[in-house]
């Protein structure tokens, strides 16, 4: 039960964050002229990522958690890549 609410809070919080940097990167230049949306979104993204992935690991058994953890942990780093690239 534990699992499950971490991973739907983690989940809920990373696709907050994605949103966010969306909405800002893809929005009005004056809706956020100095990027501080940009910014919050990834901390926001990085701090439920966490959370995201030990949800779906506790989750799912032990043979598939550690494909699935490969997995995640290649996509984490890809959209972590992409957010700082987008805050430069």
């Amino acid at each position: 039960m534990v699992a499950a609410v971490c991973g739907v809070l983690g989940g809920a919080g990373a696709l907050l964050g994605v949103g966010l940097i969306l909405s800002s990167a893809a929005g009005p230049e004056s809706g956020d002229p100095h990027g501080y949306v940009r910014i919050f979104g990834a901390m926001i993204m990085i701090l439920s990522g966490p959370f995201l992935l030990i949800g779906l690991l506790a989750l799912l058994p032990p043979r598939m958690s550690r494909w699935l953890s490969r997995v995640t942990l290649v996509i984490v780093l890809v959209f972590l890549g992409l957010l700082f690239t987008q805050l430069w």
